[in-house]
């Protein structure tokens, strides 16, 4: 099976290559030029989709209430005997 980057690579091998012959493109400074201003473009308006969520996906329930809602503490401590220490 596939991952998204890997489908992405072949998208591009197979569809910029022969977007690049139709073009006639033969150098490195005009495939530059087309990536840019021709391909990418089309590329991104056609298979760009707006998120349905405008949070971040990844994040879950969780790692949201800790980031929104977890506040560090600041406190001395006094050791002690080796492995013992008090909290002041």
């Amino acid at each position: 099976m596939l991952g998204v980057i890997e489908r992405l690579f072949g998208t591009f091998q197979d569809k910029l290559i022969n977007e690049m012959n139709l073009w006639e493109i033969s150098n490195l400074e005009d495939a530059n030029n087309f990536l840019h201003r021709e391909f990418l473009q089309d590329y991104n308006k056609r298979f760009t989709k707006t998120p349905q969520l405008a949070e971040n996906a990844s994040e879950t329930g969780l790692q949201r209430f800790l980031r929104e809602n977890l506040k560090s503490r600041i406190s001395k401590r006094i050791l002690q005997k080796p492995d013992t220490f008090t909290l002041r």
